[in-house]
């Protein structure tokens, strides 16, 4: 029993330290200006990073933007990422 509880402790402190790692990089984006303040993202702001080479941040913009799933989000992505080194 004694197992699980520490096991499950740790596991929690671990998803907390990475969330809390994932939103200090955006928030450190944003102050750089690579990341868009929220609430005023669109999608050239996508395209923007994906040209940056942020192809992970970019994913995740586009959920911010259009409330989808990560797979949805990430087809989405690559969908632009082929047609903005196409178009160059």
């Amino acid at each position: 029993m004694v197992v699980i509880v520490t096991f499950v402790i740790t596991t929690v402190c671990f998803a907390v330290i990475y969330n809390a790692r994932k939103i200090w990089i955006i928030n450190q984006d944003r102050r750089k200006g690579i990341y868009p303040p929220q609430d005023n993202a669109t999608l050239f702001d996508v395209r923007h990073l994906i040209m940056e080479g942020k192809v992970d941040l970019a994913v995740r913009l586009y959920r911010e933007i259009f409330g989808v799933n990560q797979h949805e989000a990430e087809k989405a992505v690559n969908e632009l990422q082929r047609s903005v080194f196409e178009s160059n």
